[in-house]
C-alpha cells in the first residue's frame, strides 16, 4: 500500500537544498538565455543592421565651357562605390547642401549612380546664383546604404 504523503524519488528532491539550488541555477541561465536571444535577434551582429558605406564629396563652383551659368559640382571621390549594387539597386539618393549656419540650403533627389563623364569621377551638377555658391559650406548624399559627405571651409574652391 502507498504512503500518504508521497515519498517517491520526486518527494525528496524537494527536501533536498543542493537539488533545488542546482534546479535554481539551471532556470535561471534558461531565463538569461533566452532573453540575450530575443534581444540579439538570434543571429549574429551583423543580421539587423544594414551597413552603410561612407564616402567623401569634392564640392566645387564650376561654370560650363561657353556659358556664364554657374554650377555647384558635387563629385564623389570613390568612383568604385558608383554602382547599383551599393543602394541595393535604389535608382535615386538624396542631396542636401548646408550653408555656415547648418540650414538646408539645396534638398534634390537625383538619380543613382551618378553621371559619369569621360575624364571625370561621377558627379552632379547642380545649378546655383553667386549667392548659393557662397553661402554652400558642406553636401551630404545619401541612400540605402550609403552616407557620402563633403565640406569646404570658406568659399568653394573653383572647378578647373
Amino acid at each position: 500500500m502507498a504512503r500518504a504523503g508521497g515519498g517517491g524519488p520526486g518527494a525528496r528532491a524537494l527536501r533536498n537544498p543542493r537539488a533545488l539550488f542546482a534546479a535554481g541555477v539551471v532556470l535561471a541561465a534558461l531565463v538569461v538565455a533566452v532573453v540575450v536571444l530575443s534581444l540579439t535577434g538570434g543571429g549574429s551582429s551583423d543580421e539587423g543592421t544594414p551597413r552603410v558605406v561612407r564616402a567623401k564629396l569634392a564640392l566645387e563652383q564650376f561654370t560650363p565651357p561657353g556659358t556664364a551659368a554657374s554650377e555647384l559640382l558635387v563629385t564623389l571621390t570613390a568612383p568604385e562605390l558608383n554602382t547599383p549594387q551599393t543602394t541595393g539597386g535604389e535608382r535615386v539618393v538624396l542631396l542636401r547642401c548646408f550653408d555656415d549656419g547648418g540650414t538646408v540650403a539645396i534638398r534634390r533627389a537625383t538619380d543613382w549612380p551618378l553621371l559619369e563623364e569621360p575624364g571625370y569621377d561621377p558627379h552632379i551638377h547642380h545649378p546655383a546664383n553667386r549667392q548659393l555658391l557662397d553661402s554652400i559650406r558642406a553636401c551630404r548624399l545619401t541612400g540605402p546604404g550609403i552616407d557620402f559627405q563633403g565640406q569646404v571651409t570658406g568659399r568653394l574652391p573653383v572647378s578647373d
